[in-house]
């Protein structure tokens, strides 16, 4: 069987019941087809980076043997899988997304003859990680963070991306609403005692006609009111916050909009 369809039945039987027996999970069923199984979730926003396996030699980062795509990390809590096999005496690898998409490599690298496998941390961010690898110190003192420690190995890198032109210009379009929303507010303040609303209810009709306004082109669905009114007084402070976007760019930025009208995406 290959490791691609060792892996699907991994994935698919993470918990499979015989004769009414416990059941079986999925790190047990990937050691009884012997290739070894790591998991993590990646604390970043969506589509805003790529997952990368690199071939480890002499304690630096060598040839890339998977390659990610940012549109691929849609649902980042969903988790990401890697999976490590041998095929023909050479190491096999697959790399699975939690929104579905899954990337195999059939390297060159013939098996160690020593190995270390390390468990991944439950939640990452951006870095390098070690997961397996031949240890050129003792075992005890190989890092995870630290390729040095390995003459051999494969590493999981986790990459920032910068957001696209079009995302962009979807963010632009979302603290153009948010700004609307900021300038509703204050004439809303100006009728009601200097008193900035929370309730968008309060809003329409009389300072919002138009609701498209409400959503945010950042927001994957369509969604009713994708802005937080955050509420306060006109003497505040002009730095106060007065709207804030629910929904942020690939690289963590959102429409934030302040008490004097100043409105920018800021990572907030």
């Amino acid at each position: 069987m290959s490791i691609t369809r060792i892996f699907l039945t991994v994935l698919s039987a993470a918990t499979l019941l015989v004769h009414g027996a416990r059941a079986i999970t999925a790190d047990e069923l990937a050691r009884y087809f012997g290739v070894s199984w790591w998991t993590t979730k990646i604390d970043l926003p969506p589509e805003a980076f790529t997952a990368e396996i690199f071939h480890i030699v002499d304690g630096a980062v060598g040839e890339r043997l998977i390659e990610g795509m940012p549109a691929w990390s849609k649902k980042p809590e969903s988790g990401l899988s890697v999976l490590l096999g041998v095929q023909d005496g050479k190491y096999k690898l697959v790399v699975a997304y939690g929104g579905g998409v899954t990337m195999t490599t059939a390297s060159q690298v013939a098996v160690f003859d020593q190995t270390l496998g390390i468990s991944l941390p439950e939640k990452i961010g951006a870095g390098d990680f070690v997961f397996f690898g031949k240890p050129k110190v003792n075992a005890t003192e190989a890092r995870s963070d630290d390729v040095r420690s390995f003459s051999q190995g494969f590493l999981l890198r986790v990459r920032t991306v910068a957001p696209t032109a079009a995302e962009e210009a979807r963010a632009l379009r979302c603290l153009a609403n948010a700004k609307q929303l900021g300038l509703a507010c204050r004439l809303f303040a100006q009728d009601h005692g200097g008193r900035f609303s929370t309730d968008v209810n309060e809003l329409v009709p009389d300072y919002v006609i138009d609701t498209s306004l409400f959503g945010s082109p950042l927001a994957p669905t369509l969604k009713d009111f994708c802005y937080e009114l955050l509420g306060g007084v006109d003497s505040d402070e002009p730095s106060q916050m007065l709207v804030r976007g629910l929904f942020t760019t690939s690289d963590g930025r959102r429409s934030v909009v302040y008490v004097n009208g100043w409105g920018a995406l800021e990572w907030r």
